[in-house]
């Protein structure tokens, strides 16, 4: 459902060549903004929400892919070809990249919950309720 909607704004409305850096780029913003709305009225519905901590995680979010993305790029140019599939470190460095990055960016969103009376409802679930402790 999202990506026929960025499909629309960055093929049709923005006019940009599919095969561009550019418009991987915006689609990928326009995706994962959009998400990020839909989780905002989500927690809006669910919570009385205003405070729109779900956008920012999912714009952080394709922001990370936009590294990812412009350091392939560069190293491309760089080299001439692409990287092709990284060997176990490149695997396990990519691994350690997504957890921290996502580890940091969820907290815009985690830290609004925790204020309200959804994470009282909640509930203990074992290891989930110490994450949730101990980020607030």
């Amino acid at each position: 459902m999202l990506t026929a909607h960025a499909d629309f704004f960055v093929y049709e409305h923005l006019s940009l060549p599919r095969a561009s850096f550019l418009a991987k780029q915006t689609r990928t913003f326009t995706v994962f903004a959009l998400s990020g709305l839909v989780h905002v009225a989500g927690d809006y519905m669910g919570h009385n929400d205003t405070q729109f901590g779900a956008l920012k995680m999912f714009v952080l979010q394709a922001c990370a892919m936009f590294i990812e993305d412009t350091v392939q790029e560069l190293v491309k140019k760089y080299r001439g070809t692409p990287l092709g599939r990284p060997g176990i470190l490149g695997r396990v460095l990519g691994y350690v990249y997504v957890l921290v990055f996502e580890c940091w960016s969820w907290r815009y969103w985690v830290f609004l919950l925790t204020k309200t009376t959804y994470a009282e409802e909640v509930g203990d679930y074992g290891i989930i309720s110490k994450v949730v402790e101990y980020l607030s």
